[in-house]
Formats: structure tokens, C-alpha cells, sequence
């Protein structure tokens, strides 16, 4: 029986993982949801009956001593992922976290660490990779033949009223995307940030402009407090342009599409819509794939690519972009 236990119960649990643990059970017999756990115990029993669990916990490393899982699931808040993942893997337990790996650079470098000193298999969960319709973008440029032919993509990602201070801990979610659509890392960023002081403390616009290490050139747009919740993606070689809406909460652009254009004719025109496809949130918002890929490689014994080692240099520009940075070298 291949074990899996839950480690926080909380929103991203509820909304984007419970259902997608569900599902993995359903086409796999030979699974079982041993144990959840979450310091509000009436939170964690009530996951545990909505989801399927033998048991519940409050104490993490109490569930993990008692369960012995195969796959352990981190759905906590940012600034407890690097110290609860630490325990994990210290404790040789295979680990799927909800990004980032760490809340900065240090905890990030630590992480990365402790992985490789216990030999721990890890994989961080940016979800718009694992997004159906991010996959399909990447798919299409594929099959164009111009994935080596790349001259530029822009990512822009809005949202309406987030005047939180600490938006660079969503804007990652825009700075792996590109990383993944491209297929390379950043070479150099410059930064521009402009203020919103009339919205909240640290409330700003950030501009991203970047070469990768391919050649290819990225623009990256976060806007917070606007007045849409959008994420779009171009991208351009000479006889192409892809572009791709990603259905994220409540967008008006679910339940998202990609469209292909060459010689400035449309050639493809896909639409992902739930009604045909069946695609429910959890699905559509790559919650499903992220979780079935890390426990398909875990119970294969394979390492995932993904992992805290991989996430460094995106945690390193989200650290810049904290700090206000101008610019960065990879």
C-alpha cells in the first residue's frame, strides 16, 4: 500500500489539492490517504471526512512517526515551508511543497541542503506548470518546430485589489512560467518598480525586463491592484506568435485558450472548456498534475525535476524583487 499523508489542511488544500488526492486514490486502488494533519484539529477532521483520510493529526512529526508515509503533501503558510520541509526530509520521507521553498535565498540554499545530505526525493509545486492549458502552449510551440527559433515572450499578470506587501511571493508563479515556456534560465534581469503608496505599504507595479541564457527576451508585467484578474502569455518567433489565456480564479479569460498564428493566419484555435472537457479547477489550475506526477515518479523511484534545487534561481529573483533590487545576473 503506497501511503500518502497531508501536511496542513487549510485553503490551498481544500480548494486545489483534496480533490486531486480523491482522484488519485480512484484510479489506483493500491493507494490510501493515511493521515492529515493541521494544528486547528476541527479543520483537520473535517478534511479528513471530506477528503478521505484514515486519520487525522494536530502534531506533524507525531503523524509522520505514527504513519511512516510514502509521499508526504506541504500545503502550509510561505513562512513555515522551509522549516516543516526540513523535518521532512530529514525524516527521508518523499516531499511535494508548495512553493516557494523558502520565504528567502538563505532558507532556500538551506533547503537545498538538507536535501542533498539525506538524499531525499522533493519537488516544489509551481502549479501554472502543471496547468493544462500552459502545457498545451508548450506543446503547440513544439510542435511549430520553433522552440529553438524563439525571440521574445511576455508574461503579464494581473489582479484586482492584492495589496498585500509581499506580492513577489505570487509574481514567482509569472517568473517560473517563463522559465518553463522557454526552456532556459534568466542571464540577466533589470527591475522597475512603480510605487502604489495610496493602496497600502510596499504596494507597486513590477516590471521585469530579461535576456535568457537561450537569447530568447522576456517582459514581465505585474500589476497587484488593477482592474482585472488576467494572466496572459505571448510569444513571437519570425513567422509565429502564440498566445495563451490561463484561466486562473476568477478570470474572465476562463476557461482559457491558445492560439497560433503564422503568417498572420490562424492555425490553431484551442479552447479549454470544462463543460467538454470536464476539467474542474482543481484540474484546470495544474493542482491534479503537479500531485499525480510527484507521486507517479515517487512510487517508480524516480527523482522529479523540479525540485528545491531547480526553484533557486526563481527564488533568487523574488528575493530581488523584495528588496527592490534593480537588477540581477544569473
Amino acid at each position: 500500500m503506497f501511503k500518502i499523508c497531508v501536511i496542513g489542511c487549510g485553503w490551498i488544500s481544500d480548494f486545489g489539492h483534496g480533490k486531486a488526492y480523491q482522484k488519485y486514490v480512484e484510479l489506483n486502488p493500491d493507494v490510501e490517504l493515511s493521515a492529515c494533519c493541521d494544528i486547528n484539529e476541527n479543520r483537520a477532521a473535517a478534511f479528513k471526512a471530506k477528503y478521505g483520510f484514515k486519520r487525522f493529526e494536530t502534531d506533524y512529526l507525531r503523524m509522520l512517526k505514527n504513519e511512516k508515509p510514502d509521499a508526504v503533501c506541504l500545503n502550509v503558510p510561505d513562512n513555515l515551508i522551509a522549516p516543516f520541509a526540513e523535518e521532512v526530509l530529514k525524516g527521508g520521507y518523499p516531499l511535494l511543497m508548495e512553493k516557494p521553498p523558502g520565504i528567502n535565498v538563505q532558507e532556500t540554499l538551506h533547503l537545498i541542503k538538507v536535501a542533498e545530505e539525506t538524499g531525499t526525493s522533493n519537488m516544489v509545486a509551481f502549479n501554472r506548470r502543471f496547468m493544462p492549458i500552459i502545457q498545451l502552449m508548450k506543446k503547440v510551440i513544439n510542435e511549430s518546430g520553433e522552440t529553438n527559433n524563439l525571440q521574445n515572450i511576455q508574461y503579464n499578470l494581473f489582479r484586482h485589489k492584492r495589496t498585500e506587501s509581499n506580492f513577489e511571493i505570487t509574481a514567482i508563479h509569472g517568473v517560473d512560467a517563463v522559465r518553463y515556456l522557454t526552456g532556459s534560465d534568466y542571464k540577466k534581469v533589470y527591475f522597475n518598480y512603480q510605487l502604489l503608496p495610496e493602496y497600502g505599504d510596499n504596494v507597486m507595479n513590477i516590471y521585469m525586463y530579461c535576456e535568457m541564457e537561450s537569447g530568447v527576451r522576456a517582459v514581465l508585467t505585474f500589476s497587484p491592484a488593477s482592474g482585472s484578474v488576467i494572466e496572459r502569455v505571448t510569444v513571437n518567433s519570425f513567422n509565429n506568435s502564440f498566445f495563451a489565456e490561463i484561466p486562473v480564479w476568477d478570470s474572465m479569460d476562463a476557461p482559457g485558450k491558445v492560439v497560433s498564428i503564422t503568417k498572420n493566419e490562424i492555425v490553431k484555435e484551442i479552447y479549454q472548456n470544462r463543460n467538454v472537457k470536464g476539467l474542474e479547477e482543481f484540474q484546470s489550475h495544474g493542482f491534479y498534475d503537479e500531485d499525480i506526477i510527484f507521486f507517479d515518479l515517487v512510487r517508480s523511484g524516480q527523482n522529479p525535476s523540479l525540485t528545491v534545487a531547480h526553484s533557486l534561481q526563481t527564488a533568487e529573483i523574488m528575493e530581488c524583487i523584495r528588496e527592490k533590487r534593480s537588477k540581477y545576473s544569473g
